[in-house]
């Protein structure tokens, strides 16, 4: 950056203000607490489309979610205070509607310069604030499709297995606070069903070797005690600086799981139920036969008893006594 040889304080402050990238607009405060003694000295092209050209329109320049502090209420707080020192101070969020139609966002910041001026930065931050507002309502659809499903979505370091960030609906699932899940040593491993810990331990590790997803059942116990099933989904993801997480998904299938174990019952029961009928029917079979054939013999040694009575007489008889 070159600036011309005009070393008067306002030719000086103006060639500044046309060489910065930034909206870029200076004021001078002889009476940092009687804003009618303010003046522009400097304002470029950038800070002229923000606020327009003249002392009057820049000083009442409104600031997003704070419509009623204009940047004079918001400069004489600020030199009340003495802040406007060492280093810039944000202001907030202006706002101005293109010709186009589409909305411009500026950042605005303050800082002291010598002579009793201020100078004024606006940094267009339009992209930035439409990524936040994007990213605010993709969570917060997120947010609202996890707690539909009874799913919690983590990621934890892939050796420790301690969570680093854990969605809000993990507390309307398990009862547990976010805050336990992120500070507490070993939360998984402290409440996690004691006979899955090690395939737990397993799966995870897996997952951070090959980076392929996994997939795994587990049992953790809730706040108030109670057993809960769910399905994880677990994968390596890769962090800037070269470092690596493991995000995961977990969906809570204790309704499904105690479905299924009903399914289950039921099935063992008919099935003992029909093992019970065959065997009744089987030893009434075999009773039955028995019988039966008891009865027949007899039958059989009454009839022949008839039989050598008619043919034999009284002999025949007392052989058979």
């Amino acid at each position: 950056m070159t600036l011309r040889t005009d070393r008067t304080p306002k030719g000086f402050y103006r060639e500044l203000a046309s060489a910065l990238p930034l909206g870029t607009a200076i004021i001078h405060l002889p009476d940092t607490q009687d804003p009618g003694t303010w003046k522009l000295l400097a304002c470029n092209t950038i800070a002229t489309h923000i606020a327009g050209s003249s002392v009057s329109d820049l000083l009442e320049l409104p600031f997003a979610h704070a419509v009623s502090q204009s940047l004079t209420v918001k400069l004489a707080k600020l030199c009340a205070r003495g802040m406007l020192r060492g280093r810039p101070v944000t202001l907030g969020q202006v706002r101005k509607r293109s010709p186009s139609g589409s909305q411009e966002v500026y950042m605005a910041r303050a800082v002291a310069l010598p002579g009793s001026c201020v100078g004024l930065l606006f940094e267009d931050v339009s992209l930035l604030s439409t990524s936040t507002v994007a990213r605010l309502e993709t969570e917060s659809l997120l947010h609202h499709m996890c707690g539909a499903a009874g799913a919690i979505l983590w990621r934890a370091d892939p050796i420790t297995l301690q969570f680093s960030h854990v969605m809000p609906t993990a507390k309307k699932v398990l009862g547990y606070w976010i805050e336990r899940w992120r500070t507490e040593i070993n939360f998984w491993k402290n409440h996690v069903h004691p006979d899955d810990w090690i395939m737990v331990q397993s799966e995870c590790a897996r997952a951070a070797a090959n980076g392929h997803k996994r997939e795994f059942d587990c049992r953790m116990y809730s706040a108030e005690g109670m057993v809960h099933w769910f399905r994880v989904y677990v994968q390596r993801t890769e962090l800037p600086a070269g470092r690596t997480a493991l995000n995961g998904v977990m969906v809570d299938i204790t309704d499904q799981m105690n479905e299924r174990a009903a399914r289950k019952l039921s099935a063992q029961l008919m099935q003992t139920q029909e093992q019970e009928r065959k065997r009744i029917s089987r030893d009434l079979h075999d009773s039955v036969g028995q019988y039966l054939t008891g009865l027949k013999l007899s039958l059989a040694g009454l009839r022949s008893r008839v039989d050598c009575r008619e043919r034999y007489g009284r002999s025949c008889r007392n052989a058979w006594a």
